[in-house]
């Protein structure tokens, strides 16, 4: 997978079924998914990264949105290779 700058991403587990990525929720980082990638671990190919400002991922240059989080979802899936997610 090629690096997407500013976003903290985690190979969650390898599979060959439909690939899933995984987002969370507001404040929280893609640590909340570990115990639902372990079920998939082997079934499923699945990833993880952190929103911009949470996590490991870099902050925002300018306001936040929704377009820019569906931007950069939209971007890592692109990078990953895989799809439909």
């Amino acid at each position: 997978m090629r690096a997407l700058p500013g976003i903290h991403v985690a190979q969650l587990s390898a599979g060959t079924g439909l690939p899933i990525v995984f987002g969370h929720a507001l404040g929280l980082d893609h640590t909340m998914w570990a115990d639902s990638a372990a079920n998939l671990a082997g079934r499923h190919p699945s990833l993880a990264y952190d929103l911009r400002g949470h996590g490991g991922s870099a902050g925002y240059a300018g306001p936040a949105s929704l377009q820019v989080l569906v931007d950069d979802a939209a971007r890592l899936i692109d990078a990953w290779g895989v799809g439909p997610v």
